[in-house]
Parts: structure tokens; C-alpha cells; sequence
């Protein structure tokens, strides 16, 4: 038997090897990028926000309103044979007039009030005393004030005490009757009352008023 051997010759190109190679690595380098920048804007889309802003500024107000600012005793005198009268306001209540023929009917104490944002400090003056008031016997008469609470607590931390609560000589330079006025609704309300002591021979006649000064600051 004839054997013949066959020897299989190696055809293959190692140049070619390379090139395919270097191409398929090329291939799947761009296919990594993509698939890459393809699953970032998936991202973005899918999970991205954005974010916003509200600013403003709330400013510091120290308000005082008197909701009653007027105390109007109308006219009258002094009934004889006394030698004085005495009328006095009592919170909102009518004021009550002894020794004299005053109604008192629209006699009432000046409301002030804190409707501001923050606590304040009140104070008070007015611009006549009683000889400038009303003239005649300085024994016979007088100009007083009295400074109270109309709400609970509404006056924190009290300042020139003689009028808390009490008649006091009503003062031509201001003074800070309350350190701390509270802003609080049901809480920010002061009464000032009067009594006024009319002599029987004042010099002064006709319509008498004055003026009563009420300043509010930051709180002390």
C-alpha cells in the first residue's frame, strides 16, 4: 500500500490577524461610547431638577395708634359754693364729673395701642401744667394722669412707675412710662386717664385743651 504523507500548509496572514484585531477593538471602543453617552442622557432625563429661590426682607415697624384720642368733658362749671371740681376718666367708661355740672358723656381714657411688629417703649408728655391750664388758686386745682394696662400684661416691663396705675402730675418732657409695650394681639392695649381739678376762680376760660404726646421706640 502506497502511504503518501500530506503535510497542511499554514495559509494565514499574521498582518491580517492584526488588522481585524485593531478593528473589532475599534468596534467595541465606539460601541462602549455610545452605549455610554446613551445612558447619560437616560440619567439626566430620568433623575435630573432643578432648584429655585424666594427672598423678601420683613422690615422692623414700631406703630402707635390711639384708637380713642380724644377726651372731651364739653362745657361746664363749678357748682357753688365749692371751690373746685373734679373730673375724672375711668378706662372706656364714661368719666364721672364731682362738684361740677360736666357731662363727661364723651370723657374717656385714650386707647393706645401697639400694632407695629415689635415691642416698643411709650412715652408721654403733654404741654401745660395745671396753673397753665387753668390759672386761679394753685391750692384748687390740678392735671394728673394715669397710665394702665387695658389688656393683661400689655406693658412687659414698666418704666416711670409714679404714673402706673396711680395719679401723677402730667409731665411737659417726655417721659417712658413702659420699657416693653407688647405687639401681641389682645395683649399690645394702654389706657391714659385724666383728672382734671378745676379751681372756681380759674383765669382761664372759654375752650381749654392740650395736647398729649405719645412716642413709641425700640424697646429697652
Amino acid at each position: 500500500m502506497l502511504l503518501t504523507s500530506m503535510k497542511m500548509k499554514n495559509s494565514s496572514n499574521p498582518q491580517s490577524n492584526n488588522v481585524l484585531t485593531i478593528f473589532i477593538f475599534v468596534f467595541f471602543a465606539v460601541s462602549l461610547i455610545f452605549f455610554l453617552y446613551t445612558l447619560y442622557n437616560l440619567t439626566v432625563r430620568t433623575t435630573g431638577y432643578a432648584t429655585g429661590y424666594v427672598n423678601l426682607t420683613v422690615n422692623t415697624a414700631i406703630t402707635i395708634n390711639v384708637t380713642n384720642d380724644t377726651v372731651n368733658w364739653g362745657p361746664g362749671t363749678v357748682t357753688a359754693p365749692n371751690t373746685n371740681a373734679s373730673l375724672v376718666t375711668s378706662g372706656t367708661n364714661a368719666g364721672t364729673a364731682t362738684r361740677g355740672n360736666w357731662s363727661g358723656t364723651n370723657a374717656k381714657a385714650l386707647v393706645v395701642a401697639n400694632i407695629g411688629n415689635v415691642n416698643c417703649s411709650l412715652a408721654l408728655s403733654g404741654t401745660k401744667t395745671a396753673a397753665t391750664f387753668f390759672g386761679g388758686t394753685a391750692a384748687e386745682q390740678a392735671y394728673q394722669w394715669n397710665v394702665s394696662n387695658r389688656e393683661v400684661s400689655s406693658c412687659g416691663v414698666w418704666g416711670e412707675n409714679s404714673m402706673k396705675d396711680t395719679w401723677a402730675t402730667v409731665n411737659t418732657s417726655a417721659a417712658t412710662v413702659c420699657n416693653k409695650l407688647e405687639y401681641h394681639t389682645n395683649m399690645n392695649e394702654m389706657h391714659i386717664d385724666f383728672k382734671l381739678v378745676v379751681p372756681y376762680d380759674a383765669t382761664q376760660t372759654g375752650a381749654l385743651s392740650d395736647v398729649i404726646t405719645i412716642s413709641g421706640s425700640a424697646a429697652i
